[in-house]
């Protein structure tokens, strides 16, 4: 296993050169090779799905636009060896009744029983398992068969990982093909209060942990969050990264700017409404000057929040309520402004005081 340091720790590690591809080690190079890695997992924003995907196992073009896409590949080698960017690709939105996923996984060419996208939800986000008996919480798996796919519940309580109630199959919309010259998922998870449906709600954040196996490699070839060795991970919910769920556009109104298959900018706020301080969260596809601004109903700047250049990925900033010069603004609706390159994403916020 292996575990990172503080957010932007630099690692050291081997790495030879193979001369004359004679594969003799004898007359290699051992050179030296530096890595930084990022520790600070930060949460996956799902947007609200402006239509629902059509679960056949194909994921088709413009289908999953209004989605988040995101590389979850083993790049790390946890626990089975490393594997390129872009091993798997998890896509993932959801609206009021259902969450809706998808996984792409180009180095898996075929169909093997046991293939799998296995998903953990702490669905209170409280970083423990229920109490005995408790049927409230635990995993899907997502499972390719030739006999057909397969969706299986098994609800887990107490410490974990021992204390697992017996897996069942439930009905949920799934369907896995390589039909697209790899093997490729698209599956729903509904929003509800069995214990086998995500019990939460659009604005609500859950604990999740995600890992995709190819059985026929005996291989992960990806997993979420990439910081948590995948074979212990699972049984502790106090390590899963955040999963937002995407609100209906009416608190916070988000307008996506897309580039061809990808969302390139990410809006949302919570709570909202905001009493005092709301975590403005946003996502951002290249490294590019970054500007987040409050604005009234005049269209008068009340405070700027962000205004520098940032890497591509998640970002957060809190606004407290305060304009520029530290005064507390008065109750009413606001609009924030952000701005990426040359795209641009809007929200609106209620504050009461």
């Amino acid at each position: 296993a292996w575990t990172p340091g503080p957010s932007g720790s630099n690692y050291d590690g081997p790495r030879y050169t193979n001369l004359g591809s004679d594969e003799v080690p004898g007359n290699d190079t051992l050179m030296g090779m530096t890595f930084a890695f990022d520790a600070a997992i930060l949460p996956i924003l799902s947007p609200w799905a402006t239509s629902a995907p059509a679960i056949d196992g194909v994921i088709s073009v413009g289908e999953w636009d209004d989605a988040i896409r995101l590389d979850v590949s083993d790049v790390l080698g946890m626990p089975d060896g490393f594997d390129l960017p872009g091993s798997a690709i998890l896509y993932v939105k959801n609206d009021s009744s259902n969450l809706y996923m998808a996984c792409d996984a180009p180095p898996d060419p075929s169909a093997t029983d046991w293939d799998q996208v296995g998903l953990y939800f702490d669905d209170n986000h409280d970083g423990a398992w229920p109490s005995a008996s408790d049927s409230s919480e635990g995993n899907l798996w997502y499972q390719q068969f030739a006999t057909g796919d397969v969706v299986d519940w098994r609800w887990i309580w107490g410490a974990g990982p021992d204390s697992f109630g017996t897996p069942r199959t439930v009905p949920f919309p799934f369907q896995c093909t390589p039909t697209s010259g790899n093997m490729q998922y698209e599956m729903t998870c509904p929003i509800g209060a069995l214990g086998e449906e995500l019990n939460a709600a659009p604005g609500d954040s859950v604990g999740f942990f995600l890992y995709g196996m190819d059985v026929g490699a005996n291989a992960r070839l990806g997993w979420w969050p990439y910081d948590v060795d995948a074979t212990t991970g699972w049984s502790d919910p106090s390590v899963y990264g955040d999963l937002v769920l995407g609100d209906a556009p009416v608190g916070v109104e988000e307008t996506h700017v897309r580039n061809r298959d990808r969302l390139s900018i990410l809006l949302t706020a919570k709570p909202n409404p905001v009493t005092s301080a709301a975590d403005i969260l946003y996502q951002i596809p290249d490294r590019s000057k970054v500007s987040l601004t409050i604005y009234d109903v005049t269209g008068s700047v009340v405070r700027t929040l962000v205004n520098t250049t940032e890497d591509a990925g998640q970002h957060h900033v809190t606004w407290d309520g305060k304009d520029n010069a530290g005064f507390d603004v008065s109750t009413g609706p606001y609009f924030c402004l952000l701005s990426a390159g040359n795209e641009t994403a809007t929200g609106k916020l209620i504050l009461l005081r």
